[in-house]
């Protein structure tokens, strides 16, 4: 946890990809995120969430929320982030 917290707070930027009910803990923790300083954005939407990840840098930081931990969407567009660095 304590790593987790220490790469948000690292990040240039940290995109945010959810859908559905996960779509409010998204904007949740863009809220946090940003109140402490850590520019962050909330992507909802599956295409959005790709070009996102493609402008990702390894200064930059990728979050997915899911209830179930198999979106296809979603983890499609996590390996397109890995990808990005």
């Amino acid at each position: 946890m304590e790593r987790a917290a220490d790469a948000l707070l690292a990040a240039r930027r940290v995109d945010i990809y959810a859908s559905g009910g996960g779509a409010i803990a998204a904007l949740e923790l863009q809220y946090k995120l940003m109140r402490v300083g850590v520019r962050a954005m909330a992507h909802t939407d599956a295409e959005m969430q790709v070009i996102s990840a493609t402008l990702l840098t390894t200064a930059d930081l990728a979050v997915a929320i899911s209830h179930s931990g198999e979106s296809q969407a979603l983890l499609h567009a996590l390996r397109i982030a890995k990808e990005a660095g």
